[in-house]
């Protein structure tokens, strides 16, 4: 049986001010071709692959460039369509010098990729997530795991992969955050990492119960979120 992979050109929507780095892969055109087909992106050279194929195994694989010149191979591997059960991490197209566990069901189809590859923690060294399921309206969730530099490793950060719906400014070291709770509320948080740590110092929600809608602001005081601004909605 002939193998075949579907390609995509790729178009990433930039991150704000962080250009050196890549964000959410938006795959946007399939080619299927009785053959291997190269994905070219002119962005920092970066490529998916999506293997058309009806056996199990590696299913999708990004190639994207670190922070010294090198490339950096991600191959999601499992039960097709979307079942992943192991991530393989490559240099240079060498051996695999990590494999990771996890069980996850990311988007995967003719429009995307749930993948993102950027600096996550502002330290100038590429991280990555793989989205563990897509939730209901923004609250998607991702499994995150950031490139420690002593150890040569990635390792998991459970405080990121409770954030849903990020974008990264490394510009100004902020995450934000948008959330949905219920039907009637929503909101968006603003993190910085501080210490290691991730620190919200600022909350944004949104309460609309029809003839009444408040927008409340809250602000990092000494530790504490308290609220700064109580007013109706504009729209």
């Amino acid at each position: 049986m002939m193998n075949r992979k579907v390609s995509f050109p790729l178009t990433l929507p930039r991150l704000i001010h962080y250009r050196p780095f890549m964000a959410i892969f938006g795959l946007l055109l399939a080619v299927i071709e009785p053959g291997p087909v190269n994905a070219q992106l002119t962005l920092d050279g970066t490529n998916c692959v999506i293997f058309a194929d009806m056996f199990d195994g590696e299913i999708v694989r990004c190639v994207a460039r670190r922070h010294d010149g090198s490339t950096l191979k991600i191959s999601l591997i499992g039960k097709r369509p979307n079942r992943i059960t192991r991530i393989e991490l490559s240099i240079n197209g060498l051996p695999p010098f990590q494999t990771l566990n996890v069980v996850a069901e990311p988007t995967i189809d003719h429009q995307n990729i749930g993948l993102l590859i950027t600096d996550m923690n502002f330290d100038k060294l590429v991280d990555f997530a793989v989205m563990e399921f897509a939730g209901a309206g923004p609250n998607t969730q991702y499994l995150y795991f950031l490139f420690h530099a002593d150890t040569g490793k990635f390792e998991a950060s459970p405080a990121l992969s409770k954030i849903t719906a990020p974008t990264f400014d490394a510009l100004n070291g902020t995450i934000t955050s948008r959330w949905r709770d219920s039907a009637t509320r929503t909101g968006q948080d603003s993190y910085v990492w501080h210490n290691d740590k991730l620190k919200l110092v600022e909350r944004t929600e949104r309460t609309d119960e029809g003839a009444q809608c408040l927008i409340r602001t809250y602000k990092d005081q000494n530790g504490k979120l308290e609220l700064v601004k109580s007013a109706g909605c504009a729209d």
